[in-house]
C-alpha cells in the first residue's frame, strides 16, 4: 500500500504535493461520474456529455504554452494554490447551474486551474526523481491520484444516488478548499524548502523533429488516451443502455477506479524492472480485449470484473508513457516534455470524448467500447516503434 512516510527525503518535501493530488485526482473522477447524473437531469445526448468530459482537456492545451512561462518565472506553490482556489469555487458554482450553457461556461473556467496545476505538479514530482527510481516516483504520485478517484468517487457517487449532482458538486468544490486551507496552516507551523527543480531547457522544434524516440512515446500518450480517457465517461452510460438502476454506478465505478489504483500504482514499478514499451503493448492489447468483451456482454458480473481488469490496463498506462517520454530526453528538457505530454494527452481526451460521444449517439453505446477497442490496438504500434528506436 503507498506511504507516504516511507518515501525518501525528496518526496517528503512533495508531500504536500501528494496530498492535494489525492484531492484533486478525486475530484476530477468525481466529476466524470457524475456525468450521468448530469446527462438526466438537463436531458443531455451522448455527443453532449462527451463534450463536456472534453471541455477539462481544451484549456490545457491551449494554456500549456503561458503556463510553463509562468511556472519559470513565479514560485510554484503559489500557483499550485491559485490552481485548486479557482477549481474549487467553479465546480461549487457549476451546482447552481440552470443549463447546459452555464455548466460547460464554468466548467471551462474550472478547466483553468485543473491546466495550471497539473504541468508545475507533476514536473516537481518527475524531476525529484533520479533515473532508476523515476517508475516509483511517478507510480507513486499517479496512484495517489487514482487512490483519491477511487474514495471520492464512490462516496460523492452515492451522495449523487441520493441526493442528486447538484449537492454532490457544491460539496465537492468545498472539499478541496478546506484541505488547501489546512496545508497552508501545517506549512506555516513547519516551513520546508520547495523542492530544488533543473534549470528548464527550452526545446526547440527542430530538436523534437529530430527526436524520434521523444515522439513515438507522445504518440503513446495520444493514442493511448484517445482509447481510454473516455472509458470511466461511458461505462455508466452502458449500464443505462442495459436497464441497470443508478445505483450500480457508483459500484462499477468503483471497480474501475479500485483497478486504476492498483494499475497506477504497478505499472510504474513494473517499467522499472522490464521494458517500459513491452509492458506498454501488452497492456494495450489486453485493454482492446476488455472493451470489445465488455461491449458484447450485457451480464452484469462480467461487466464489474471487466471493469476491475479495465482500470488496471487504462490507468496503469499513463505512468508507463510518462516514464517514457521522460526518458527520451535529459533531465534539464523534462519540464518542457512533461508540457507536450499533457498537450498530447489532452488531445487524445478531447478526441476520445468528442469522436465517441458521437459515435454513441448514432450506433449504440457498446459502438462505443468497439471503437475504443481499435483506438487501443493502434495505440500498441507507436509502443512497438519506440522499443526499436535508440535514445537521440
Amino acid at each position: 500500500m503507498l506511504d507516504i512516510q516511507r518515501l525518501n527525503i525528496k518526496e517528503m518535501k512533495l508531500k504536500s504535493q501528494f496530498i492535494l493530488f489525492f484531492f484533486t485526482g478525486g475530484v476530477t473522477r468525481t466529476l466524470t461520474v457524475l456525468m450521468p447524473f448530469i446527462a438526466i437531469d438537463l436531458g443531455l445526448s451522448l455527443g453532449e456529455v462527451g463534450f463536456a468530459k472534453s471541455v477539462f482537456s481544451i484549456a490545457k492545451i491551449f494554456l500549456m504554452a503561458p503556463i510553463i512561462m509562468i511556472a519559470n518565472k513565479y514560485n510554484n506553490k503559489k500557483l499550485i494554490y491559485l490552481a485548486v482556489i479557482i477549481y474549487s469555487i467553479t465546480i461549487l458554482l457549476s451546482g447552481f447551474s440552470p443549463s447546459y450553457l452555464i455548466l460547460i461556461t464554468l466548467y471551462v473556467i474550472a478547466s483553468l486551474g485543473f491546466a495550471l496545476y497539473s504541468p508545475i505538479a507533476k514536473s516537481e514530482v518527475i524531476s525529484a526523481a533520479t533515473n532508476d527510481t523515476r517508475g516509483k516516483m511517478v507510480s507513486n504520485y499517479s496512484s495517489t491520484g487514482e487512490l483519491g478517484g477511487l474514495v471520492l468517487s464512490t462516496i460523492f457517487g452515492f451522495i449523487a444516488v441520493a441526493s442528486g449532482w447538484r449537492w454532490t458538486s457544491i460539496l465537492l468544490g468545498i472539499l478541496p478548499m478546506l484541505v488547501l486551507i489546512y496545508i497552508i496552516r501545517q506549512e506555516r507551523k513547519d516551513p520546508k524548502p520547495e523542492v530544488e527543480l533543473a534549470q528548464t531547457k527550452r526545446l526547440p522544434l527542430k530538436s523534437l523533429l529530430k527526436n524520434k524516440k521523444l515522439i513515438y512515446a507522445l504518440l503513446c500518450s495520444l493514442f493511448d488516451n484517445i482509447a481510454s480517457a473516455s472509458v470511466l465517461l461511458f461505462v455508466p452510460f452502458l449500464l443505462i443502455y442495459y436497464k441497470y438502476g443508478e445505483v450500480y454506478i457508483p459500484i462499477i465505478t468503483a471497480f474501475a477506479m479500485g483497478g486504476s489504483f492498483i494499475g497506477k500504482y504497478f505499472s510504474g514499478r513494473l517499467s522499472d524492472k522490464f521494458s517500459t514499451s513491452k509492458v506498454f503493448v501488452i497492456s494495450e492489447i489486453l485493454m482492446a480485449l476488455i472493451l470489445i468483451i465488455m461491449a458484447l456482454s450485457s451480464n452484469i458480473i462480467v461487466l464489474l470484473i471487466a471493469s476491475l481488469i479495465l482500470g488496471i490496463v487504462t490507468k496503469g498506462t499513463v505512468p508507463i508513457y510518462q516514464v517514457m517520454v521522460a526518458d527520451s530526453v535529459e533531465n534539464s528538457e523534462i519540464k518542457s516534455t512533461t508540457a507536450m505530454e499533457i498537450t498530447t494527452n489532452n488531445t487524445g481526451t478531447i478526441i476520445s470524448g468528442v469522436l465517441f460521444g458521437l459515435i454513441g449517439d448514432q450506433f449504440g453505446t457498446p459502438a462505443i467500447f468497439i471503437g475504443l477497442g481499435m483506438a487501443a490496438l493502434i495505440a500498441a504500434i507507436p509502443g512497438i516503434l519506440y522499443a526499436r528506436t535508440k535514445k537521440h
